[in-house]
């Protein structure tokens, strides 16, 4: 036992939805795009962009065929929509994967 607290696992749509909003809400939107693409780098299934300054995608990744990387097509598949609207960060409707944003929610560590 290190004597830190054990992170909690969101279990529901909501509760991940206010982590990642909470989570994205302590610096600039930049800031949480940097470090999430560094989480996420330990996630080959997973990959994240910013379009502009306000909006942020998660994707979920997945290759198919090719011999030893070559000729693979690889394909993203949009799963959560984040965008910055004044000091809140807001998460759209669709694309919304319940079991991708739970995922996403429970790398982030709270501060």
């Amino acid at each position: 036992m290190t004597g830190r607290p054990e992170r909690e696992v969101p279990r529901t749509l909501d509760a991940a939805v206010n982590r990642i909003s909470r989570y994205a809400n302590r610096g600039t939107f930049r800031q949480f795009f940097n470090e999430m693409v560094a989480k996420l780098a330990k996630e080959p299934d997973l990959s994240v962009e910013l379009e502009g300054e306000n909006v942020m995608v998660f994707y979920r990744v997945s290759k198919s065929g090719g011999f030893l990387g070559i000729g693979r097509k690889v394909s993203k598949t949009p799963v959560l929509k984040l965008t910055r609207q004044g000091a809140d960060v807001l998460v759209a409707q669709e694309p919304l994967d319940e079991e991708l944003a739970i995922r996403i929610a429970s790398i982030l560590k709270p501060h």
